[in-house]
């Protein structure tokens, strides 16, 4: 049997993100890019961030901070999921920003930038009121919608370190929900080799993916 093609070494990780990314490792920091910058800018979006060089130079404070702060993260501290502190730190961010852009409200009651506000006046007018409406609306995120759009990003960025029969056999098994004797009966394998198959690709996911494995942890 041919063996599994070697994927793109910028997407290889040992043993998860998280520890390649305490390692500062340049390569994994490009795989988080790839996987969590589409989603991070989406929440930049729905949090009033409109232009995309402004989105860039969040971008950028929130990686600084991910950084600084990624060696002290840790499943079951009280810190939630891996997304959740992502989104937590991206949030603050953006608070900088407003401060720093010294927004005010318009007639139609979006953010723009206006009167240089006292820092106590932005505090109490404009940051209270937009993170209460980002907690209450904005950030009201689906977050089975979200995790399916991870998880394609990131089969797409491993799918190649597969055999096809290999990969075919896994989506089969997840995505199609067919039975593992089905499967068996159409490669022509064992039912083992399947449930392999299966394994392997899923053991890889959640090396890119920590809060998939942290909901295997017992």
């Amino acid at each position: 049997m041919a063996r599994d093609k070697k994927g793109d070494s910028r997407f290889q990780t040992t043993p998860s993100l998280i520890d390649d990314l305490s390692q500062q490792d340049p390569q994994r920091w490009r795989t988080f890019i790839l996987l969590y910058g589409p989603m991070m800018r989406d929440w930049m979006r729905k949090a009033g961030v409109k232009d995309e060089t402004e989105k860039d130079d969040i971008e950028q404070e929130v990686l600084r901070s991910v950084v600084s702060s990624i060696h002290s993260f840790k499943f079951g501290s009280g810190q939630g999921s891996f997304r959740g502190w992502l989104r937590t730190i991206l949030r603050r961010r953006v608070a900088d920003w407003m401060r720093s852009k010294k927004l005010e409200k318009d007639e139609h009651g979006r953010w723009v930038g206006g009167l240089v506000f006292s820092d106590e006046a932005i505090e109490a007018q404009a940051l209270k009121e937009e993170e209460d409406r980002l907690r209450d609306e904005g950030w009201a995120i689906d977050d089975q919608e979200e995790d399916k759009r991870l998880k394609i990003r990131a089969l797409e960025m491993i799918r190649s370190e597969f055999e096809d029969r290999t990969y075919q056999m896994f989506w089969s098994a997840t995505a199609d929900g067919r039975s593992t004797a089905e499967i068996a009966e159409d490669f022509k394998v064992s039912q083992a080799a399947v449930r392999m198959a299966k394994s392997r690709v899923l053991t890889r996911l959640k090396q890119l993916l920590p809060d998939m494995q942290s909901d295997t942890q017992t």
